[in-house]
């Protein structure tokens, strides 16, 4: 019975931080939509794609494996934080040649450092800890953003986004400074670290990279729009997210979790029909100039249902180690994507985008719910 408290209390803390970590991300970013042009926005989202995809190439996989290996182990191997670090330092300096913006190094850096961060603290199992750090990153994230906003325009915002993420790198100096360097620890879990790449770098693809891809297509102004309505799609995936946060490192220690994603599942289905229905009415009323968004929500809020499918599925398969099935779904994800974008924009403009993500999610789910099946004899 204490255990069973104990169990909600952590998925408790987890979910309130998440909740209001991307409420205040939502608002924040609603309250730039009322601030920029359609154009501006779409603008700001092409800088951000660029250097989210940075981050994501750069984190090359190690959050998973960090909160994997600290939840068996009981160790933090600042080992595991090295090459990311690294790598993310040489991402940036080239990202600043090509785009002349030295705030994208804050930015990229920033950014690796606060992921590396908080999955130390899951793979700890510190629920509470992790509640406050996201908590006050996302608060300080907003006024700094804000703040440099008026001083230095779009640029101000990735600045400003930065240096909020920075607030994480002296304790994970500690961590450094407490720990032993083990190297080894590297080469033991190349493998997991690889797969969970990939499915992070897809997911990256989806709904941060792709406007790169986008933009020659449609413009910015159409980015701007699809950009709001992917916001909304990540605020709609909090509660799928929390759940997939709590779980993975339970997942690592042989603890079952079915009931509780079976229940996440069916709560997705309730937020597609949500976003189907009432989001874009919100949207017409409060931001009626954003008037592609509202006929884009209707379907990329459809890709809710796959996209828990998905975290459902993976936090078994990472948990285990069995992360071969990822590297697989994540790979038919990101053809199906990338054709999509190609072939459907063209044909149909930016609602393209959402057909291509909802398609793309559904066979990703379909895959996992048959792995699932054939290794674990279970849906999830």
């Amino acid at each position: 019975m204490k255990k069973n408290i104990l169990k909600y209390v952590d998925l408790g803390s987890v979910g309130f931080a998440n909740g209001i970590s991307v409420f205040l991300g939502g608002l924040f970013w609603l309250y730039l939509a009322t601030l920029l042009e359609t154009e501006g926005y779409g603008q700001l989202s092409y800088i951000l794609a660029f250097a989210g995809t940075a981050v994501v190439i750069s984190n090359l996989g190690s959050h998973i494996t960090i909160t994997v290996n600290t939840a068996k182990t009981k160790i933090i191997q600042p080992s595991l934080y090295i090459l990311p670090i690294t790598v993310s330092i040489i991402s940036a300096t080239l990202l600043f040649l090509i785009n002349q913006s030295p705030f994208v190094i804050i930015y990229v850096v920033g950014s690796v450092i606060t992921t590396l961060y908080l999955y130390t603290l899951l793979g700890l199992k510190s629920y509470k800890k992790y509640a406050r750090a996201i908590i006050i990153e996302e608060i300080l994230e907003i006024i700094l953003a804000v703040s440099l906003y008026h001083l230095l325009g779009i640029n101000g915002i990735v600045l400003g986004i930065g240096i909020a993420h920075l607030i994480f790198a002296y304790p994970l100096y500690q961590y450094f400074k407490n720990n032993k360097i083990n190297i080894s620890i590297i080469k033991s879990t190349i493998n997991l670290s690889l797969h969970s790449y990939s499915l992070f770098l897809s997911r990256t693809i989806a709904l941060v990279s792709d406007k790169i891809i986008i933009l020659p297509l449609v413009g910015y102004t159409a980015v701007g729009n699809y950009h709001l309505a992917i916001q909304i799609l990540l605020l709609m995936n909090v509660i799928p997210l929390t759940v997939y946060q709590y779980i993975l490192p339970h997942e690592s220690t042989g603890k079952n979790n079915t009931k509780l994603k079976k229940i996440t599942i069916l709560i997705s289905i309730i937020l597609s029909m949500l976003g189907f229905f009432i989001v874009p009415n919100f949207i017409s009323y409060f931001l009626p100039k954003f008037e592609s968004t509202i006929e884009i929500l209707p379907t990329i809020s459809l890709a809710i249902v796959p996209m828990t499918i998905t975290l459902m599925s993976i936090s078994k398969f990472l948990g285990v180690e069995k992360s071969k099935h990822v590297l697989i779904s994540s790979t038919l994800f990101s053809i199906f994507y990338f054709v999509g974008i190609q072939f459907i924009i063209p044909e149909v403009g930016i609602i393209g985008a959402a057909y291509s993500i909802v398609l793309s999610y559904t066979i990703q789910s379909i895959y996992l719910i048959i792995a699932n099946k054939v290794v674990f004899k279970s849906f999830v």
